[in-house]
């Protein structure tokens, strides 16, 4: 009948009549416990087993329809503690909580929740979204439409971090103030920085954004709009379920990200007025590089000139997969099949002038 007890005002008799749709568990962790005061025991992983199936059993006797999920980490040694590949039958879905890879826990910098990593999927000892999916289908047998990874709608920091750009990651650390909880951050806060004593970096080996400020030596991981579009297409390019999100309250005000995962496509920049001067944007060189599950990440160099390149359009055998609008201007082309195909990039200039063509061949092998 949707009554809820009435807490702090809110609440009350039939409040929540048609919004209930189902259960989800979350259990931080299962045999291994996860907070200090977790209660676990060598059981766990069939007891949870026998928790699902009672679940489905009375949620079937009220309405077939009514969900059943679970949320899950990333790590897969830790998800060898749940009966993964059986208990998908009891489930509608896995949301995975492909995030918090790195955190303030760690005396060492890292990426909060990165799209891809450099190295292969038996390598448990770096984390990435792609990764655990890939673990999901291949090694635990899920079903895609049974999978879907999780975006961070905030950031985690550290404080006394002092590197060059280029190599900020494993670098000693410890924790920053944040909003609520030391080194944690929305993303709303987190965007307000960029610009503002922060540079704003991108990792074309993980794809994935950084906030650094070198004076104060503050370093921030987090997702940001592009970083949410590529997940997005990710699941589109291995057609998983759908893409999660922790939480909704850490997006901006104009909701950055759940347009982002809503449109798949980074906002259009903002053109200056057209002037006289017929300056044609460059692109000297483009590159792609195959990742683990034929992932191909692709970058270019811009060359020098007077109009200022600020969006690079990408094109896999003339069809468009994105463009990036921000520097170093670099995409990733998900789950590419095997074959010769020819790759296209398409800079414009601050003005919307549109400048050359530059065309690659890349021959994809089977794996």
């Amino acid at each position: 009948n949707g009554d809820l007890p009435i807490v702090e005002g809110t609440g009350g008799q039939g409040v929540a009549k048609g919004i209930f749709d189902g259960v989800d568990i979350d259990w931080e962790y299962p045999v291994s416990s996860g907070m200090p005061d977790n209660h676990y025991n060598k059981n766990d992983k069939d007891n949870l087993t026998k928790l699902y199936k009672l679940f489905r059993e009375k949620l079937d006797e009220i309405n077939p329809d009514l969900l059943l999920t679970c949320a899950v980490p990333a790590e897969k040694s830790i998800l060898e503690n749940y009966n993964i590949n059986e208990d998908q039958k009891y489930l509608n879905w896995y949301t995975l909580m492909t995030y918090d890879f790195f955190g303030g826990w760690d005396v060492t910098t890292g990426h909060l929740t990165n799209i891809i990593s450099p190295d292969d999927y038996e390598n448990e000892n770096t984390l990435s979204l792609d990764k655990t999916v890939h673990w999901f289908l291949e090694y635990f047998k899920v079903s895609k439409d049974k999978i879907i990874p999780g975006a961070a709608f905030y950031g985690r920091g550290w404080g006394n971090v002092f590197a060059d750009k280029d190599s900020l990651l494993n670098k000693s650390g410890d924790k920053t103030t944040g909003n609520g909880e030391d080194g944690y951050n929305n993303y709303c806060d987190l965007a307000e920085l960029v610009n503002k004593d922060f540079v704003k970096l991108w990792d074309n080996n993980f794809m994935a954004p950084i906030l650094y400020n070198k004076e104060k030596g503050i370093f921030w991981t987090y997702d940001d709009v592009q970083s949410v579009v590529l997940k997005s297409l990710y699941v589109d390019a291995y057609d998983l379920r759908g893409i999660m999100f922790w939480e909704i309250s850490g997006d901006d005000s104009s909701g950055a990200l759940i347009n982002a995962i809503y449109n798949r496509a980074m906002p259009d920049p903002v053109f200056d007025k057209p002037d006289s001067n017929k300056h044609i944007p460059v692109i000297k060189e483009l590159h792609s590089k195959i990742m683990s599950g034929n992932n191909i990440v692709l970058t270019c160099d811009v060359a020098d000139s007077v109009s200022e390149v600020v969006k690079v359009d990408y094109f896999v055998d003339d069809k468009f997969i994105g463009c990036d609008a921000e520097a170093p201007f670099s995409w990733i082309w998900f789950n590419a099949k095997a074959g010769v195909h020819k790759i296209k990039a398409i800079p414009t200039d601050n003005k919307g002038i549109p400048g050359n063509e530059i065309v690659v061949s890349i021959n994809i092998q089977e794996n």
